[in-house]
């Protein structure tokens, strides 16, 4: 099964009209059901489909993102969070019980309502193991935008 990355364009546009802020909003990462649909110009983030394991926490994670997680080098514009940067970046979920999912949502959870940024597809239906639910981020970061010159 392949994982595919999406941005929706309302998220573009609100970090392009400043109503988003990567560095000083909090945004965040959830796990959702395999009922989640999305809409290219869906905007706000609703909960109606996260994953509901036990001790799962609603609203997933913080990705911290800091000013110099933000570059633009060879027509490519990155955005990624110095506090992953390891041998291997990671998001980490856990929760006492198995946490299934299918897709994760990165949102802005500091605006009211909450504004989508992106999505991942993990092309199916995947499990945690011994209650982990792991993201491997790209090399390229959490989001990456080719700019063509």
């Amino acid at each position: 099964m392949t994982v595919t990355a999406n941005v929706y364009g309302n998220g573009v546009k609100n970090i392009y009209n400043g109503t988003v802020n990567l560095v000083t909003n909090t945004i965040k990462v959830a796990l959702m059901k395999t009922n989640f649909s999305w809409n290219a110009n869906d905007e706000n983030f609703v909960n109606t489909h996260e994953c509901d394991s036990t001790d799962y926490t609603p609203g997933g994670v913080t990705l911290p993102i800091v000013t110099d997680d933000i570059n633009f080098a060879a027509n490519v514009m990155t955005v990624d969070t110095s506090a992953l940067i390891d041998s291997v970046k990671k998001t980490r979920f856990t929760a006492e019980g198995d946490i299934k999912a299918q897709y994760a949502v990165i949102y802005s959870d500091t605006t009211d309502p909450k504004k989508l940024l992106g999505f991942v597809d993990f092309g199916g239906e995947k499990e945690s193991i011994n209650g982990e639910f792991s993201l491997v981020w790209h090399d390229d970061g959490i989001f990456a935008v080719t700019v063509n010159p």
